[in-house]
């Protein structure tokens, strides 16, 4: 090299120091790459946690996969994300219920199973992807090409969403940039497919809990009997709304109350005899009339039907239901006078 005319010459201590910068330099750069990917992979981890944190405390499922897709969009560097479910019948995919950060639409479309990447996904069960969406012909395309052209769609992912019995959907991502996914997107796209899965089967199981509630919460407080449990001390934990109307006692007044509250002087040995052998042998189902007293002072006839709840193997209260024979029990005694009279009369005749 010259400068001014001279000539420097460059020594092997020269070339030694540059070749050490270089061999810092790449391991700065190394490590810089490495920090990078540390820090991708764990902000990942937190959000799959807090999504799975959100799947264990709603029931409603739009919360989950509206974060499930802005995360999708923002850990795999997309232009978008979104869902969709599976059709009634099951041969296409819905346009999406939940996408960011460019919303839902009615420019969105709908995907046929098998053809495209989103139909792919869903009609192999795997995670598919192409970085040249238009130009791939390893997968069938369909008219759905006019509307990825016109948004400008290069690279696109997309993983099924898998129940236990069947396939609920597909979550996909997109980018205009081409060839901008790969496996570990592939992986990390499958993570938050699965806790999109996880979230939708909850809502649904929940829904049908919910709606078998109601159903028997219906035939309880419709019911001629009061519907009641107690646990292992014999304390009322529960009764049917029905109690009120049937008896006039509320719930918060018998509600911690042991059984003998309501099983009156005349019938407390018989109620106690039969909780005696309902805790020895709890799942035979025992039946006892008891004398009911009332809040006005009246005594009405019962019946109690009882059994005994065991839980992790140990005795943990009963339940049953009380049904009033008042006027069973007047028509039986009715029947008994008449009976007697009867075969007075014949006697005398």
């Amino acid at each position: 090299a010259r400068t001014g005319g001279a000539e420097v010459g460059f020594t092997d201590a020269d070339f030694e120091l540059v070749q050490l910068f270089a061999g810092q330099a790449a391991v700065a750069i190394t490590n810089a790459r490495l920090v990078e990917q540390l820090r991708t992979r764990v902000d990942a981890q937190r959000s799959l946690a807090e999504i799975a944190a959100h799947i264990a405390s709603l029931h409603e499922p739009q919360t989950v996969l509206d974060r499930a897709v802005a995360d999708a969009a923002r850990l795999l560097k997309a232009d978008r994300a979104q869902i969709n479910l599976v059709a009634d019948g099951g041969g296409h995919l819905e346009p999406p219920i939940t996408a960011a950060p460019i919303p839902p639409s009615g420019d969105d479309v709908i995907v046929p199973i098998g053809s495209g990447i989103a139909g792919m996904a869903a009609a192999t069960k795997q995670v598919t992807w192409t970085g040249d969406y238009l130009g791939d012909e390893s997968f069938p395309h369909d008219a759905g090409d006019a509307w990825i052209g016109a948004q400008g769609i290069h690279s696109m992912m997309a993983a099924p969403l898998i129940g236990p019995d069947r396939l609920i959907g597909t979550i996909t991502i997109q980018a205009s940039a081409p060839d901008a996914f790969d496996e570990a997107d592939a992986e990390l796209l499958k993570l938050l497919a699965d806790q999109a899965a996880i979230a939708l089967i909850n809502a649904r199981l929940y829904a049908e809990v919910e709606e078998s509630e109601r159903r028997y919460r219906h035939l309880v407080d419709n019911s001629p009997d009061i519907v009641w449990e107690v646990d292992a001390d014999g304390r009322f934990t529960f009764f049917s709304d029905s109690l009120e109307a049937r008896t006039g006692w509320r719930q918060d007044q018998l509600i911690g109350q042991r059984f003998t509250v309501l099983a009156g002087a005349t019938t407390l040995a018989e109620a106690t005899e039969a909780w005696r052998v309902l805790r020895r042998e709890p799942g035979r189902e025992r039946r006892v009339r008891l004398d009911l007293p009332l809040p006005d002072g009246r005594v009405a006839k019962t019946e109690v039907a009882m059994t005994g709840m065991i839980v992790d193997g140990r005795f943990a209260g009963a339940h049953g239901s009380v049904r009033d024979i008042s006027e069973r029990e007047r028509l039986e005694g009715d029947l008994r006078d008449q009976a007697a009279e009867l075969a007075a009369s014949q006697e005398r005749a």
